[in-house]
């Protein structure tokens, strides 16, 4: 004999396979499993299993998001930073950019500091709050970026294809600024990668220089004035002081 509600149960799973809505399937056999939801309205139903299927979207889209971002250290979070005074970093305003204003107003970031103190924590911390404000984020090495670069040139890959493909994120992280030599064939394009994310996106470089050696870096003159001025006429400056929190060593 015929199960009337197995079957319809049946089709619903079906349908929900074909339509990609695997939240409303499971909801429903949650509420299939307990008698007494048979109670529940049907709006009760409905709503229940799009609220489910809803969840499980923002949570799929979240985690896609967080993959696609790199970030170095993935579980940080900015509620989890630690405020000792020998840090000197400042609650209120690292609190205040976790709501994700400054990159909705398309400001950059400096973060500036010795080697250890936690510079790319605090950048993954702030990344991994705009991931979850539904932003796209990447975070890249510049090491890694420069080689990039340099393989985009050797091979008949348009540069301006990699600029556009790394001025759509609404949160680009360079992490490691100032590590290495800078070539000289790069400067150009890092200049051009500005340039297009400025004023449209948000920027945060961390580095263990200090900005008044940045032009001794770049090496360039007007390469170095027009990546300064693109970079740091919207800036939020935090420098991180105190010793490594790897070593405890000043």
């Amino acid at each position: 004999m015929n199960n009337p509600i197995a079957n319809t149960q049946e089709e619903i799973k079906r349908l929900c396979k074909t339509l990609r809505l695997p939240g409303v399937a499971q909801e429903i056999d949650e509420l299939l499993s307990n008698p007494e939801n048979l109670n529940l309205s049907q709006l009760e139903w409905t709503g229940r299993a799009l609220r489910r299927e809803d969840s499980g979207r923002n949570t799929r889209s979240l985690d896609r998001r967080l993959k696609n971002a790199q970030l170095r250290h993935k579980d940080t979070l900015v509620s989890k930073i630690e405020y000792k005074p020998t840090r000197g970093l400042d609650k209120k305003v690292l609190n205040s950019m976790a709501t994700c204003d400054w990159i909705r107003a398309s400001q950059n970031c400096l973060i500036v500091g010795k080697a250890g103190v936690g510079k790319t924590w605090i950048a993954s911390a702030l990344g991994n709050s705009a991931c979850c404000a539904g932003m796209n984020v990447k975070m890249v090495r510049m090491p890694l970026l420069l080689d990039e670069i340099r393989a985009t040139e050797l091979t008949q890959t348009s540069i301006p294809e990699f600029i556009n493909r790394y001025a759509k994120f609404n949160l680009l992280i360079l992490d490691d600024w100032g590590l290495g030599k800078l070539d000289p064939r790069c400067k150009g394009h890092l200049v051009e990668l500005i340039e297009a994310r400025s004023g449209k996106a948000s920027t945060l470089v961390t580095t263990v220089l200090p900005v008044n050696c940045w032009s001794d870096y770049i090496a360039d003159a007007t390469f170095a004035d027009a990546f300064m001025d693109r970079f740091l006429q919207n800036v939020i400056r935090i420098e991180v002081k105190g010793p490594s929190m790897r070593t405890g060593v000043k």
